[in-house]
């Protein structure tokens, strides 16, 4: 799986997303941006809440989904196995 990862020392990513918390920490969050560069999926947590892989994957297949068939996914759409 190929996928961009980026560092923000200077805190100007989180800054621009809105997730700078004190101006000192990025609070825990995960971005969907597609290929034009535009967010087509956002989850903010406060500090103490991680997030949750499958449903970030979830997410991911219905973005994918939604591009290739332009059928809405309902709550708790699953992709077809």
């Amino acid at each position: 799986m190929r996928f961009p990862i980026a560092s923000d020392a200077a805190k100007s990513i989180a800054r621009d997303y809105g997730i700078l918390f004190d101006d000192k920490l990025s609070l825990r969050s995960l971005f969907l941006v597609d290929p034009k560069g535009v967010v087509r999926h956002a989850v903010i947590n406060d500090l103490p809440l991680g997030r949750d892989v499958d449903e970030s994957l979830r997410m991911l297949d219905a973005v994918q989904h939604v591009d290739k068939s332009g059928e809405a996914c309902m709550a708790n759409w699953r992709p077809a196995r």
